[in-house]
Formats: C-alpha cells, sequence, structure tokens
C-alpha cells in the first residue's frame, strides 16, 4: 500500500503526458497555427478579461507539471495575450508551481534512490544539497538544459523544496520576460498585418525595442 501511495503523483503524471500526446494535445500549439491560435485566445480574453488569465495560468501549470514541448510557444502565447509585466508574472508563478509538482512528484517516487544504490551519486548528492541554492540558480538563470532535466535532477539530488521554490520563481524571472516580450513583438507585427517573413518579424522586434526603450 505504501508503495502503491509513493509512485502514485508520477504515475498519474506519466498517464497524462501518454493521453497528452496521444490526443494530439502537443499539437495544438505549433508555429504553424499560432496566427489561429492567437486569434482565438484573443478573442476569448476580450470577452473574458478576469477569468482568463486563470485559465491561462492554469493551462500553463499542466504544460510545465508534464514538461510538454510547446511550453516555449505558451510562453509567448501569454506576452501576446497579457499586457506585460502581468503576462510575465503569471508565467513565473504557474512555471513555479506546475515545476513544483513535477518535482514533489518526482522526489516521492524516488526517495533516496540513487544515494542508496550508489557510492557515486551520494557523494553528488552532498556536494549539490551543500551548493543547492547557488547551483539551481545558475541552471535555471542559464539554460543549459530543458526545465524539466532541471526540475527531474534536483528533486533526485535532494534539494529542499523552499530552495527549489525560490530559486525557480528567481531564475526563470529573465527568460521568461525575454520570451513574453517576443510575444509582445509578435503581437505588434501582427496588427500591422504585415506578412510572416525574417524582414518583418525583425521589424516587430524594433518595434518592441522602441516601446521600452
Amino acid at each position: 500500500m505504501a508503495a502503491i501511495k509513493r509512485f502514485l503523483p508520477i504515475t498519474v503524471l506519466i498517464i497524462l503526458i501518454v493521453i497528452a500526446y496521444l490526443t494530439g494535445l502537443t499539437r495544438h500549439l505549433t508555429w504553424d497555427n499560432f496566427e489561429m491560435v492567437h486569434r482565438v485566445a484573443m478573442d476569448y480574453v476580450e470577452k473574458h478579461p478576469y477569468t482568463s488569465p486563470l485559465i491561462f495560468i492554469g493551462i500553463y501549470i499542466i504544460y510545465s507539471s508534464l514538461a510538454l514541448p510547446s511550453i516555449l510557444i505558451l510562453t509567448i502565447l501569454g506576452g501576446f495575450l497579457f499586457l506585460l509585466p502581468l503576462s510575465t508574472f503569471y508565467v513565473i508563478c504557474s512555471a513555479t508551481m506546475g515545476g513544483s509538482i513535477l518535482f514533489l512528484s518526482t522526489r516521492i517516487a524516488s526517495g533516496n534512490f540513487l544515494s542508496k544504490k550508489v557510492e557515486f551519486f551520494s557523494k553528488i548528492e552532498k556536494g549539490f544539497q551543500k551548493n543547492a541554492s547557488s547551483y539551481m540558480l545558475f541552471l535555471r538563470l542559464v539554460p543549459l538544459f530543458p526545465c524539466w532535466f532541471v526540475t527531474v535532477s534536483s528533486a533526485l539530488f535532494g534539494v529542499r523544496l523552499p530552495t527549489f521554490i525560490w530559486t525557480t520563481f528567481i531564475g526563470i524571472a529573465p527568460s521568461a520576460f525575454l520570451l513574453t516580450s517576443m510575444g509582445t513583438g509578435i503581437m505588434m507585427m501582427l496588427e500591422s498585418k504585415n506578412p510572416w517573413t525574417l524582414n518583418s518579424f525583425f521589424m516587430g522586434l524594433q518595434r518592441l525595442y522602441h516601446y521600452f526603450f
């Protein structure tokens, strides 16, 4: 019974990941249909200005906890739908919450498996725990690895939940701001009704630069 409770959270996440891929959920958010998605989403945001942020945060938590590949496009879409800095704040909060779900599910399922089985991993775990804040901030600020990999690794190597939460919240802030700002730039480009070309994309970024500076 204890084993069932231990593996239940991660099992649920794995089942949801499989369902997401089998139902084509990951194919809804792509660059090919971005313009169509933004029209539908923008129409909903205009009609439901108070509930739409909550729905966006909920969807983002799901995508983040399941480590779905469309999370990048969803982040940019957030910058398109909501004003800065609210869009950045929504992304940071929901990404932290989604990551915490994956973190806790992995932690509960793994326990101290690595350090118990292999002495080498035990030494790494002790070193990681000793400098957990520095390591986590570096890995979040410098995206050398995917977010889900950092989340799972930190859970396996015994990072404390409070440390994971605050380092994730702060560490992903710069990239979240950059991506949501890109969403604002794309919105400006679409509003100008220019065709989707590389030149128009850079024109949109230039307009974004002048918008802030």
